[in-house]
Order: C-alpha cells, then structure tokens, then sequence
C-alpha cells in the first residue's frame, strides 16, 4: 500500500476519532475498523473510546506481535501510551463489541484450531474486572480478575494430572 494510501487512511481514522468525541448523545464503546493499514506494518486497528471522554487508536503491528496504544482524544496531539508484545504469532483481527456467548465461541474455536488445552478471553471493556476461563467441566468460566492468576494455575495443574493418569 502507498505511502499517501496509509495517510489517507490514518487521516479517515484520526477522523472518526472526532467524530467519536463529538458525539454527545451517544459513543459506541466499540468500534471495529478493519482491515486498514496506517503504517507499514499494521495489520488492523480499533477506535475505542472510553467512559471518561477519551479516544485510544488500537494498532496491531508486525503479524500481530505487537499492539500498539495511541491517545488520539485530542487529534492536535496525539499520543503513544503503550506499545506491549502480544506473543502472537500471526495477525488478528479486532472485534466489535459482541455477547458472552459470541465472545467465548470465537475463544473456543480458537483454542481448538490451535491445539490448545486452555484459553482466557474477556474484552477491553472487562479486562479490569473480569475474564472468561475454559473449557473447564466443558464450559467457560466467569472469573473475576483477580482470581485469574490462581484459576489459571490450577486449571493447568488439573490438565497436568489427567494427563499423567491421576485426575
């Protein structure tokens, strides 16, 4: 994609940044913009506006390694917050805002598509407060956050001993 292709884009996104913030009746919490590039790396993004009157553009980046954060309230001056590593290994996409029940069928569809034995899943909106934790007895599990760490250890403990014979 052209460079002016990229800023043409990133300028629409900044704008809708706008737009978000001037919408007084209503935000949409969650607003999936996909599949665009706004740098030569970026694989997708998300607006995401919050309750307290800001607007963070969400960039993944390098086949969805890396998640970058801006501040983009204030489009005069826009903001890096956080780049973090996500561990992934391919690119991802971000969705729009969707039930439990949807959120943790697209977390078990990809837990078995990647072989894995367990997942966590919860949403930008929840992931101070609460995620989902399974398959356990063949359900997802609400969990609040801070119980996340010690479920997840004994989830994977209990897997540990099904597998060695002794659950």
């Amino acid at each position: 994609m052209s460079l002016t292709a990229k800023t043409a884009l990133l300028s629409a996104a900044l704008a809708l940044a706008v737009a978000v913030n001037q919408a007084d009746a209503y935000v949409k919490t969650n607003l999936a913009v996909q599949p665009l590039s706004a740098t030569s790396d970026a694989q997708d993004l998300m607006l995401h506006a919050d309750n307290n009157g800001s607007t963070f553009l969400y960039l993944e980046q390098q086949q969805g390694a890396m998640l970058s954060v801006y501040d983009v309230t204030h489009p005069g001056s826009i903001k890096l917050e956080a780049s973090v590593p996500t561990g992934a290994h391919k690119s991802f996409d971000f969705l729009s805002a969707m039930g439990d029940n949807e959120l943790i069928e697209v977390a078990e569809n990809s837990r078995t598509s990647s072989d894995a034995d367990l997942m966590v899943t919860t949403t930008l909106e929840a992931t101070a407060h609460m995620a989902f934790l399974g398959p356990i007895n063949d359900r997802y599990e609400r969990v609040p956050r801070r119980e996340l760490p010690d479920r997840l250890v004994l989830a994977v403990e209990s897997r540990y001993q099904e597998r060695i014979g002794h659950g």
